[in-house]
């Protein structure tokens, strides 16, 4: 949904003779606090579905570019027994394949 759709949504325009500028203010407010609640932070951490989801891999390519190690090393956290992938890692690993012919 594009933002003036959203606010057109849940702020319809103030007529003329009510405020103008400052309701303009209060609407731009309104509409970032509920856009900042919309917005999830994207984790820095992936254990292995979410890495392999969010390169945009199947489940069994992810496994066999892990097999021929091509792709990043995980890392291990305290208290977790399976691994995780730092999003940094994963948005690095595109840059370094090769060119389709």
């Amino acid at each position: 949904m594009s933002s003036n759709a959203l606010v057109e949504r849940h702020h319809p325009a103030p007529d003329s003779a009510s405020g103008g500028a400052e309701s303009t203010a209060e609407l731009a407010r309104q509409v970032l606090a509920q856009l900042r609640g919309e917005l999830q932070p994207v984790p820095r951490l992936l254990d292995q579905p979410a890495a392999w989801r969010y390169l945009g891999l199947s489940r069994s390519m992810w496994f066999r570019l892990r097999a021929a190690g091509e792709l990043p090393d995980p890392v291990r956290v305290p208290g977790r027994k399976l691994p995780m992938w730092r999003v940094e890692d994963l948005d690095r690993w595109p840059r370094r394949l090769k060119p389709a012919r």
